[in-house]
């Protein structure tokens, strides 16, 4: 998260919270017109801290470790909500870098190996 929060101009250091940071990050996705409703932007911001809480889970309620494993139905839960929301930011991500990609016009044959 801290590498796209970069990429979109976001101050990122050690000593900001990533919540911050994140929040940083929606409004400029919201001030660069990618996101058409409020309610998207309210869900991305109550997202970071579902995403936050994850690390616990993961750590202490899973495989990962040597833990006594969460449920199925609130594993299942927490597990499409945090995967919801990285491929909505993956998906904003891919449609606003191709947005911002310069096309380059070639002339047939210009792809040729040769």
């Amino acid at each position: 998260m801290r590498t796209l929060c970069e990429q979109r101009g976001v101050e990122v250091n050690r000593n900001k919270a990533l919540h911050s940071i994140f929040g940083e990050y929606v409004k400029r996705l919201r001030d660069a017109g990618h996101l058409e409703s409020l309610m998207t932007e309210r869900i991305l911001k109550s997202s970071i801290s579902v995403l936050e809480a994850f690390s616990d889970v993961r750590n202490n309620k899973s495989l990962a470790h040597d833990n006594p494993i969460l449920n199925y139905e609130e594993s299942l839960l927490i597990f499409n909500h945090v995967a919801s929301s990285i491929r909505f930011i993956k998906s904003i991500e891919a449609k606003t870098k191709h947005a911002t990609t310069p096309k380059t016009i070639t002339a047939p044959g210009d792809d040729l190996p040769f």
